[in-house]
């Protein structure tokens, strides 16, 4: 969570900003090493739990825990502790809405368990009221919040928000109804209470006109390029490459199903049964989900254990030497709002093979290799033309460069297209400048 002061200089101009980072409860510290000059880091201070559907201001019991509350005579005091601790609305892990779906009738009882646990886990949920948070902020002098991710808490300040993408609308089959309603009503919310709303791709914009009818004027596409390099990077042993293979392709993505590893193994399959071609594939991200599960089986009935690697989450500095070494990026996902790995890919000069999904070509434009994410013999032919066609790996690497510098701002445009978009969403005076760049981004 990032929230921005704009301070009056002596001519009572905008000259200068400030910006107040507001981390999670316990974690903010993780963020100092990331901070600017002009940068003051505080925690949130409550333990966040997100939007809570329905709810606008402090939690209030439901009509279960009130029911419950009224049966359970001498525990009320139990129950009541038990409620202050549970994390309403909260949305299910993907663990837990796994084992849901998996328990059949008795799945019912995994969310209010889970819920329970949660809750326990990280403290009493605490949901401030937008005066409270208001204050909170007021002290540190804020005009303008900005939300860079949908979860968001209630403030009457101007805010931005960054919903990236709607995946519930194109992947129903991939969220429960309830998950569905939950992230359906988050997204909603943050888009139609901001001053403005940014999201990364023009195609993100089109489904947020679409879906929730919101003027594009109000809606800035900026697209953004991460930090490459780890500050708190100490360089030790488990940042070295270990046992991977002399030639792979490289899939850095946590095992979510809409990132479609499966798809990509049936395809390596294909590739060698059908074209002789054996493909080395290591893949990054964390593994803790129920597809996982899945992701390994098909491995073994592919017989492709020996082709295979997964890493797990690993350091940024093992993940770019694996950027360095890879043969080229593969990336069959089939939903993305920008797809982090495929910019990552263009800063490293790897060469992309990449799905046709969502606002993947927009990203890569003449950059990458394409197939169908949905058809295996789309994604083998791709493949084999990156092993087999040395002359396009190359010519790839000089598009990627070109796409890198005509789509995406250099880190300073990015700071200067952020605090126009501050401004307007504040009300505050903006430079000539800061009036064509909101524009442009707003067109």
């Amino acid at each position: 969570m990032t929230n921005t002061l704009l301070q009056l200089d002596a001519l009572g101009h905008y000259s200068k900003e400030r910006f107040l980072v507001l981390g999670l409860k316990d974690h903010s510290e993780l963020l100092r090493p990331y901070l600017g000059d002009n940068m003051e880091l505080a925690p949130y201070p409550a333990n966040y739990v997100g939007y809570k559907q329905g709810v606008s201001d402090r939690y209030n019991p439901g009509p279960g825990w009130r029911k419950l509350l009224s049966m359970s005579g001498p525990f009320r005091g139990t129950v009541k502790e038990l409620m202050r601790h549970y994390a309403e609305g909260q949305a299910l892990s993907p663990g837990a809405e796994g084992l849901r779906r998996r328990l059949g009738p008795l799945g019912a009882l995994v969310p209010p368990i889970w819920r329970l646990h949660h809750g326990l886990k990280r403290g009493t949920p605490v949901y401030l009221s937008a005066a409270e948070n208001d204050r909170m902020l007021g002290r540190y002098g804020v005009k303008v919040v900005h939300f860079p991710y949908p979860n968001h808490f209630d403030t009457n300040l101007p805010f931005v928000f960054e919903p990236w993408g709607l995946p519930h609308y194109h992947l129903p089959e991939t969220y429960t109804d309830d998950h569905k309603t939950w992230i359906d009503g988050l997204f909603r919310d943050g888009c139609e209470r901001a001053a403005v709303v940014v999201t990364a791709t023009r195609w993100v914009k089109q489904e947020l006109v679409r879906h929730y009818g919101l003027a594009s004027s109000k809606i800035a596409v900026l697209p953004r390029v991460p930090v490459f390099d780890d500050p708190t990077n100490t360089d030790g042993p488990e940042d070295e490459l270990g046992d991977v293979p002399e030639t792979f392709a490289l899939y850095p993505g946590m095992t979510w199903e809409t990132k479609n590893h499966i798809g990509l193994l049936r395809g390596m399959a294909r590739l060698r049964d059908e074209h002789g071609l054996k493909m080395n594939l290591v893949c990054t991200g964390r593994t803790v989900n129920p597809t996982y599960a899945l992701i390994e089986k098909e491995i073994v009935r592919l017989e492709l254990q020996d082709q295979v690697r997964f890493l797990g989450r690993i350091s940024r500095t093992r993940l770019n030497r694996l950027f360095a070494k890879a043969q080229f990026l593969v990336h069959p996902s089939k939903f993305e709002g920008l797809g982090m790995p495929l910019v990552e890919a263009l800063h490293h000069g790897l060469p992309v093979v990449a799905s046709t999904a969502t606002c993947i070509p927009e990203v890569l434009g003449k950059a990458a290799i394409y197939f169908k994410p949905e058809k295996s013999s789309s994604i083998a032919l791709a493949l084999k033309r990156a092993m087999t066609e040395p002359d396009l790996l190359a010519e790839l690497k000089a598009r990627g460069k070109t796409q890198l510098r005509t789509y995406f701002p250099s880190h300073e445009g990015l700071a200067d297209r952020y605090v126009a978009i501050y401004k307007r969403a504040a009300g505050l005076p903006m430079s000539p400048r800061e009036r064509t760049l909101f524009e442009e981004m707003t067109a």
